[in-house]
C-alpha cells in the first residue's frame, strides 16, 4: 500500500513539473510592444518586448528603455532560432 502511495505521488509530482501549455496558439494584434518591469528588493529593471510577424514565424525583440537591443529570438515551427546578438 505504502508503495503504490508513493508511486502515485511520483506520478503526480512528474505531471507538476511541466508547465502546461495552451491546446492552440493565441491570436495576436501584431505588432506588438510590450513593457517588462522586473522589481527585486531594491533594484527595477524595465525591457521593451517587441514581437512582429517574419516570413516564416515570429521576431521577439527585447530592448531597454533607450532602445538598445539586449536579445533577438526568431520563432519558427515551435523552434526558437537565435537572431543576431
Amino acid at each position: 500500500m505504502i508503495r503504490l502511495l508513493f508511486v502515485a505521488f511520483l506520478l503526480l509530482d512528474g505531471c507538476a513539473a511541466q508547465a502546461p501549455l495552451p491546446t492552440t496558439a493565441p491570436t495576436l494584434n501584431l505588432p506588438m510592444q510590450l513593457h517588462i518591469e522586473r522589481r527585486q528588493t531594491d533594484q527595477r529593471q524595465d525591457w521593451v518586448l517587441v514581437i512582429q510577424q517574419e516570413n516564416a514565424g515570429l521576431r521577439w525583440s527585447m530592448m531597454d528603455p533607450l532602445g538598445i537591443p539586449q536579445a533577438r529570438q526568431l520563432l519558427i515551427s515551435g523552434q526558437w532560432q537565435a537572431d543576431g546578438l
